[in-house]
Order: C-alpha cells, then sequence, then structure tokens
C-alpha cells in the first residue's frame, strides 16, 4: 500500500539572506558581502510613499514576511517589538499633529512618558521628530541652551539625577490590544517594569 508523502513546507524566511534578518530583529548583523546590496534600502526614508526604492525597503521586507519573522522574533522577545515594527506596524500617531511636514501621519505613537525631566528636540527647535522603540531620541541637552538662548525658559534639558521613564514595551501592547495569542502569559514581572532612558545613546 503506498504511503503519503508529507510534503515539508518551506520557511518563507529562508529566501532571505543573514544580513536582511538580522537588520530586521535587531541583531549585531554579519559582515555585509559584497552581493548584497540590500542594506542601501534600509533607511526609514526609502519606506517613503515617493521613493523610489519602496519596494525593496526594510519596510516592505518586513510587510511581505512579517508572519514568520515575529515568529522567530516572539521565541526569545515576548512583550516587546523590534524597530521596524515600530516604523511599520505601531499605531500611528493621527494627521493634523505635524500638518506642514511629510511625516504627518505616518509616526508611530510614543510610548507614554511615566516622569523624569526632558524636552524633545523638535517640540521646540525646526528638526523632524524621531522614535527608537516608540521613545523619543533627540532631547534638549544643556549645551543647547546655549547655542540657542531663546530654548531658556522654554525647555528643559536632560537631567541626569531624573531622567525620562517611559512606560514598559508590554504596557503599549496591552493599551492597543496588541498580543498575540499566548505572549502574555509568557511575560515576567520584569517586562512590565518602565524603562529609564539611556542617556547614552540619546542622539546629539
Amino acid at each position: 500500500m503506498p504511503t503519503k508523502r508529507v510534503r515539508r513546507r518551506r520557511n518563507r524566511v529562508e529566501s532571505l539572506s543573514a544580513y536582511q534578518i538580522s537588520y530586521l530583529l535587531d541583531c549585531a548583523p554579519p559582515e555585509v558581502p559584497e552581493s548584497d546590496v540590500w542594506w542601501r534600502y534600509t533607511e526609514v526614508g526609502c519606506d517613503r510613499p515617493d521613493s523610489p526604492y519602496q519596494a525593496r525597503s526594510a519596510g516592505a521586507l518586513w510587510r511581505q514576511y512579517r508572519d514568520e519573522l515575529m515568529a522567530l522574533w516572539l521565541q526569545d522577545h515576548p512583550g516587546c517589538r523590534p524597530q521596524v515594527w515600530w516604523d511599520t506596524d505601531a499605531p500611528r500617531q493621527p494627521l493634523g499633529r505635524f500638518p506642514r511636514y511629510w511625516y504627518d501621519g505616518q509616526l508611530p505613537e510614543p510610548r507614554l512618558q511615566l516622569g523624569g525631566v526632558g524636552t524633545v528636540r523638535a517640540d521646540v527647535l525646526a528638526e523632524s521628530h524621531c522614535y527608537s522603540l516608540g521613545i523619543p531620541c533627540r532631547w534638549v541637552v544643556r549645551r543647547d541652551l546655549d547655542t540657542f538662548p531663546s530654548l531658556r525658559g522654554r525647555a528643559q534639558p536632560l537631567d541626569p539625577a531624573d531622567p525620562p521613564v517611559f512606560e514598559a514595551q508590554a504596557h503599549y501592547l496591552d493599551r492597543y490590544g496588541l498580543f498575540l495569542p499566548g505572549e502574555r502569559e509568557r511575560l515576567s514581572p520584569e517586562d512590565w517594569a518602565p524603562e529609564v532612558l539611556d542617556l547614552e545613546a540619546v542622539d546629539d
């Protein structure tokens, strides 16, 4: 009697290069081979609707392989998301918040700030907003008050004694109902703990 052959389904993520997977999942990337020019399309700006590189951008690749990549990510990182998820899938800030800028309606809703001292540079200077894992990247620092005297009285520089504190990614996912099946049950108390801004990682 012939036996039924079970066909193994090939994981689609196998078609991605090691560099692509490491970039999309926030891992330290291997050395990029000369044949792999995908690194040219990883910048956030490449995913803009008016970009000729949008179809090859990190955001486009994430959308194509989202399910497989999320399955890999959640093996070790339940309760949080990689940067490309924040750039692509996180809830967006509403239209009209930045009406004169190209990114109006395209930025992720940031994580809630729970305390600490500091003013986001884009709130008081003519700069674009940017976020790392839902937290603003650029903040006013003390030397900015000398460079831009008009900031005095309008902005608070970062204070190492009282840095900004943000809700955990787990709280953000919970607020928006974004946990995947079985994810919440895997979380520890530490996953719900507030996150203190890493002052050394702040963009100057």
